[in-house]
């Protein structure tokens, strides 16, 4: 499903250089016969190929790090109106970046049941060190705190097709062990500066889906809703409930594709309380996660991709996030974040449609940061 996180990582397009699959692939074997140019598409050919990636982490959230992971894609062919199927991914890894959060992951995204059964699970131990600026203050201060969170836990989803539509429907289970402490800031009333929680959710979920590609799409449309239950009767240490609804909308502006428009778009709400740090934010590009965060969002960005070689393509994005949370007294707290910037995109494999390259994003309060990106900054699992 759409909204689980694994799909965040960011994934270096040059580290594909060292690529080295069980089944050795030739040097020769990357220059594309057609134009000439470096591409990873024999990789991608081959069912028992990974890519050894030493991936870059530039969420200005945690600073600069690194994600090393094996990488395994096995594509699964077409559908019978011509759109890509969605691949199978398998990586497992570690992670480090320089504010000291670091971790350990395990993750697959697969297919069965002739294609009309999708299923997301991980394994992960991260310890991961955020500020946050919407627990226990006005988030319009700027004020942060800092705290440390350990969580160890896994998450198992799937989707079923209903029928022969695009439409599909399943739910989930999300369970982790976490434990925060404050690192820096004044203490929040009601908030213990050291606090073990337990989390258990199931979740319900819908999508339609018709993109064309799963990595770079260039025409279709993609909407989900996901609806997450936390209970005391499943394990989890308090009841709460979120829902999200996102989508993706793609066109090809002309009958060559040079030019394609992208449209996002979510909304989410947190009900009855959940922990501070699943509080739902803006995760557009320039906008450090966990910035804007409150119990509702909203937020859009648009996107424009200009083909100006085969291989290279240029793009412009902008947005806007909208924030807003209730305190006593009746108040509410609203945020707002503007945020854009400009990328580049190198067709990596052309059998696949799978494009990559690096995005440059602002927002005025949290200034510049880049994003390095495989495929969409969209993806759909």
């Amino acid at each position: 499903m759409h909204r689980y996180q694994l799909d965040h990582l960011a994934l270096l397009a040059g580290s594909l250089l060292a690529v080295a699959p069980l089944q050795a692939v030739q040097w020769k074997d990357l220059s594309d016969p057609e134009d000439g140019y470096f591409d990873a598409s024999p990789v991608l050919d081959d069912p028992w190929g990974f890519l050894p990636l030493a991936v870059p982490i530039t969420e200005p959230a945690v600073g600069l790090g690194v994600a090393v992971t094996p990488l395994f894609i096995q594509p699964n062919g077409y559908d019978a109106d011509g759109n890509q199927r969605r691949p199978d991914i398998f990586g497992a890894g570690g992670l480090i970046t320089e504010n000291g959060s670091s971790g350990l992951f395990g993750f697959h995204a697969g297919n069965f049941m002739d294609n009309r059964l999708r299923t997301v699970s991980a394994l992960f131990d991260f310890s991961l060190n955020l500020d946050f600026y919407s627990v226990g203050t006005d988030p319009s201060s700027g004020t942060s705190r800092s705290y440390s969170i350990d969580a160890t836990g896994f998450t198992l989803g799937g989707l079923y097709q209903i029928g022969k539509s695009k439409w599909w429907a399943g739910g989930g289970y999300n369970y982790n062990q976490t434990t925060t402490r404050r690192r820096s800031g004044p203490p929040i009333q009601g908030i213990p500066d050291v606090n073990d929680y337990q989390i258990s959710t199931v979740n319900l979920q819908v999508q339609y889906s018709d993109l064309n590609n799963s990595f770079t799409p260039t025409s279709g449309f993609d909407f989900g809703l996901q609806v997450d239950f936390s209970a005391k009767a499943i394990g989890s240490d308090s009841n709460w409930q979120k829902v999200d609804l996102d989508g993706v909308y793609y066109q090809s502006l002309d009958p060559e594709e040079v030019l394609v428009l992208g449209i996002y778009a979510r909304t989410a709400c947190a009900l009855n309380d959940p922990p501070y740090y699943l509080n739902p934010f803006v995760g557009l590009r320039g906008v450090p996660a966990m910035r804007y965060q409150g119990e509702c969002v909203a937020e859009t960005e648009l996107e424009l991709r200009y083909q100006l070689h085969p291989r290279w393509s240029l793009l412009a994005f902008g947005g806007a996030g909208l924030t807003w949370s209730s305190a006593s007294g009746g108040i509410t707290y609203q945020q707002e974040v503007i945020a854009g910037g400009l990328g580049f995109r190198y067709l990596l494999a052309r059998r696949y449609g799978l494009h990559s390259g690096v995005d440059i994003g602002y927002s005025e309060d949290s200034g510049s940061a880049f994003y390095i990106q495989i495929g969409t900054a969209w993806p759909r699992f």
